[in-house]
């Protein structure tokens, strides 16, 4: 939280771009369940190194709580996230948990936001938090975005699936 807050301090007041993502392990709570919470945290801390690979001056990265993790990214342009988030996607479904648990695959749903003006992060996590929910009732394993007025009035504030 201290890193986010200087991140979103250290931008002018408009035209630099911050985005935030949340991701979410879906069906997360069925993997303790059925192969136990040792399994569980070895699927967590995998996920985790995997983001925590994008850690650099541009992006943060912390593990929330429980399955979920987030990232803030500053400097980049819409269409780039939402690549990024794509990626990022594809990329913690493809990690292999090995016989741990049975060669499942874990997906995640990533709720993203961005915005081009100084905005708090209450209102980055709250719009990254719909976007979330609008992934997951969309069926899972994918991306949504919920856009802040400022960063691109044609998408603004409305799910997009991706």
């Amino acid at each position: 939280m201290e890193r986010t807050g200087r991140m979103l301090e250290g931008l002018p007041v408009s035209g630099a771009l911050v985005a935030l993502l949340l991701i979410d392990v879906d069906w997360f709570k069925s993997i303790n369940d059925v192969y136990g919470h040792e399994a569980g945290d070895h699927v967590l801390a995998a996920m985790g190194r995997c983001i925590a690979q994008h850690e650099n001056s541009s992006c943060a990265v912390c593990r929330l709580g429980g399955e979920e993790f987030a990232m803030m990214v500053t400097g980049a342009e819409v269409g780039n996230i939402e690549q990024f988030a794509q990626t990022l996607r594809g990329t913690l479904a493809d990690l292999s948990h090995g016989d741990i648990i049975g060669n499942r695959m874990v997906t995640v749903s990533i709720g993203v936001t961005a915005s081009a003006s100084r905005v708090d992060f209450g209102k980055l996590y709250r719009l990254a938090d719909e976007a979330l929910y609008d992934a997951k009732r969309g069926g899972r394993d994918q991306i949504a975005i919920r856009l802040d007025e400022w960063a691109g009035a044609s998408r603004n504030n409305r799910p997009l699936f991706a």
